[in-house]
């Protein structure tokens, strides 16, 4: 434990979340050992076609359509911590965050004076406050269900996906694995002296729990409810 633990307690306002997932979340940490295994299988090839493709994938013989199409294809998983347990890096939430932040116009909260008499000092505005001082314990906050850690997903779906870029238009395969209705939870800090009150991180969550996290937003996943909010230092 930090020899500063006495400031630190003085100095954050701490609030602990728990997070319950209404249907999946899906992994977005790309499996990069196995993405030719999976690219071979996702396009149904035969042994003797495995075989010649990983021979010309080592001769570089490869044409630039499935040079193109393997850069996007992939198996994507979860992170797991020390102890192999499932879980997600602390910096998704943080990006989740600034993104509720500015779309409710947080980070352009203004910079404060402070309110001691005749001091020209303050604080920080929100965008400021939100890079170097909002954060997210654990650093890598792990799943639950029924309280207990979870080492292996409950499956997986194969995705396929349509990018365009300069080139065209063309369809990529994605295989995520995805995890049913778990938990995490995690404590949010924050100065006590910013120009965040616990009213702008109430409202912060509200908004973030329809956004979600993990992969494949876009499409509806990763929602979740905030079923615990317990503030810990006010």
């Amino acid at each position: 434990m930090s020899v500063l633990q006495s400031e630190v307690k003085d100095l954050y306002c701490c609030v602990q979340l728990r997070l319950r997932f209404r249907d999946r979340i899906y992994g977005g940490l790309p499996k990069h050992g196995d993405m030719l295994d999976y690219y071979t299988t996702a396009k149904h090839m035969s042994d003797a076609e495995k075989a010649d493709f990983k021979k010309r994938v080592a001769a570089g013989e490869l044409t630039d359509e499935e040079k193109a199409e393997i850069k996007e294809t992939g198996w994507c998983q979860f992170e797991v911590d020390n102890q192999r347990r499932l879980c997600i890096w602390h910096g998704n939430i943080k990006a989740l965050l600034r993104e509720v932040f500015s779309t409710i116009g947080l980070t352009q909260k203004p910079w404060e004076k402070s309110s001691v008499k005749d001091k020209k000092d303050g604080y920080a505005g929100g965008r400021q406050t939100l890079q170097h001082a909002v954060h997210v314990d654990p650093l890598r906050p792990i799943f639950l269900k029924n309280g207990k850690s979870i080492t292996k997903p409950d499956g997986y779906v194969d995705k396929v996906k349509h990018i365009s870029d300069a080139s065209g238009t063309r369809s990529a395969l994605g295989r995520h694995d995805y995890i049913e209705q778990p938990e995490l939870d995690i404590v949010i800090k924050w100065p006590k002296k910013s120009c965040f009150k616990i009213e702008d991180m109430r409202k912060a969550w509200a908004l973030a729990q329809d956004d979600g996290l993990g992969a494949c937003r876009s499409q509806g996943q990763g929602k979740f409810d905030v079923v615990v909010w317990d503030v810990l230092e006010d």
